[in-house]
């Protein structure tokens, strides 16, 4: 199998890590990444007018740096405006604003709309119309709301009517909201959508009893529940763990679940029920859930897999071939994804989960270090951040592969970030007591030894003799070919540490 620099991992987020020694000044540059926002040229910016123009779908981020914060684009946009302001057309006027709402940067997109409306006669289209007054309700602003609501109420329909409830009901101002309820209600436009919209609120609140009532209204005008009400009403359940909650929680899950229900599952809605089922402590039914949906292929268990791997910690899976299932269902899977996954592989060794049978963790790191290169290198990005379990593994993996190089930088890593455990200077001291009778290594023993890093560890962790310094002189002492590196490590032990020799006189039996 072909070896990737897992130093990579952990170098990828500084530059030129310069490691004196482990009692030395470490220095650190990070890397600083300046987004330029570079001002095309008028022939091609006019070119992109045109193709605006041209009524071509054309992408708003050609303009705007998604990147970027909303002040910057605005600027930028300004730039550009005052360049090209007679070219500019409503068509891509629409498509700036549009831009502005699609990276939610209702500020600026408020901005421009209210300079363009003073100094341009444009006639903006109901989409913007409804856009706009969704930025007024999100800046909190609902008198600008309803201002564009009476300047168009001719198109008024059920997603402006959406609009301003949400707005009201995100001031909390209940009343006015069910007064919009009531007139979109009067006009016959309600549907679904809406009553997730004010079910949603309500159940963050803790306002199930409305919340009844309305899912009779539900049933009256016979309409569907569908994965977004139920989302809403799983996201509020949450944060209830009584027993009233705990029916509440069953009996829309039974229902959602039952034959009758038409309700496709989606990942939003999976992800929900399963954080709500595990904060009720319903452990066996987050299991039930995975199993029922485990091989639905559009379904992201990413979101959920934390939940579903502590399930398993108290419902333990079948077989390992249920875990490994699980995580080759993962799709581009984040730091927080090898961090829950390892953790439980470590608990299941640790535990004896399965009968006769360990994972190979650092086999498994490898493999997953493999697959990921690509993925590692375009983005820049260390996939198992700074989790010192996962980190303390892939020391060992390369002590193991024969390159003390790389495991020594990773260990130099952990010593920077300040996350070194007792594991992982056993993994490092291990390797380097067999090469102990080298001058050059029983100075970095003695450098390791002697460091504060190191004296603080043991003063805080009463164990270490027992992780650290046991194992390795009954290795050394198990073999007459070890015999000289074990009287090197004694004598650093008896030089350079407070260590009591006595007490590893007993552990190795006074030899």
């Amino acid at each position: 199998m072909k070896r990737i620099n897992c130093l990579g991992l952990f170098k990828n987020s500084f530059i030129n890590l310069n490691y004196k020694n482990i009692n030395g000044i470490i220095k650190i540059k990070p890397i600083t990444i300046t987004k330029i926002i570079t001002a095309q040229s008028s022939s091609n910016f006019n070119n992109q007018i045109r193709f605006f123009s041209s009524g071509n779908n054309g992408s708003p981020l050609k303009f705007l740096n998604e990147s970027s914060n909303g002040n910057e684009n605005y600027e930028y946009f300004k730039s550009i405006q005052k360049k090209n302001d007679t070219e500019m057309d409503t068509k891509f006027y629409q498509n700036i604003l549009n831009d502005f709402f699609n990276l939610k940067q209702y500020d600026q997109a408020i901005k421009i709309y209210e300079e363009i409306c003073k100094n341009k006669d444009i006639k903006f289209d109901k989409q913007i119309i409804t856009r706009m007054m969704k930025a007024y309700a999100e800046a909190n602003n609902m008198e600008k709301c309803l201002e564009l609501y009476n300047e168009n109420q001719n198109n008024f329909d059920i997603i402006m009517g959406q609009v301003i409830i949400k707005g009201y009901l995100d001031q909390s101002n209940f009343e006015e909201a069910m007064k919009w309820f009531e007139k979109c209600d009067q006009l016959n436009l309600i549907d679904i959508g809406v009553f997730s919209t004010i079910i949603g609120k309500l159940s963050k609140s803790g306002q199930f009893g409305i919340i009844d009532m309305m899912l009779n209204q539900i049933k009256n005008k016979n309409l569907n529940l569908d994965a977004k009400l139920y989302t809403s009403l799983f996201n509020g359940l949450q944060n209830y763990t009584g027993s009233g909650h705990v029916e509440r929680t069953f009996r829309f899950y039974q229902q959602l679940m039952s034959k009758d229900s038409n309700v496709k599952m989606d990942t939003k809605l999976f992800k929900t029920i399963a954080e709500c089922l595990y904060y009720k402590k319903q452990y066996k039914t987050v299991i039930e859930l995975y199993d029922q949906f485990k091989y639905d292929s559009s379904i992201e268990f990413s979101f959920a897999l934390p939940k579903i791997l502590s399930s398993f910690n108290f419902h333990l899976p079948n077989s390992p071939t249920d875990i490994l299932l699980l995580w080759s269902s993962i799709k581009n899977p984040k730091p927080s994804h090898y961090s829950c996954y390892f953790h439980f592989l470590n608990n299941s060794n640790e535990y004896n989960y399965f009968k006769n049978y360990k994972f190979n963790i650092p086999e498994i790191i490898e493999i997953q270090l493999n697959n990921n290169k690509n993925n590692i290198n375009n983005n820049n990005n260390n996939i198992f951040q700074n989790d010192i379990f996962i980190v303390n593994q892939i020391i060992r993996y390369h002590i193991i592969d024969n390159d003390f190089t790389k495991a020594w930088s990773i260990f130099q890593y952990t010593l920077s970030k300040s996350i070194a455990d007792v594991f992982s200077f056993f993994y490092i001291l291990k390797h380097l007591s067999i090469h102990s009778t080298n001058p050059i290594v029983y100075n970095n023993l003695k450098e390791i030894l002697t460091s504060s890093y190191y004296i603080n560890l043991t003063k805080q962790f009463s164990e270490y003799k027992k992780v650290i310094w046991i194992p390795i002189l009954k290795r050394l002492n198990s073999s007459e070919e070890l015999k000289p590196q074990l009287k090197q490590i004694i004598t650093l032990l008896e030089k350079h540490t407070s260590e009591s020799l006595s007490f590893y006189n007993k552990v190795l039996g006074d030899k």
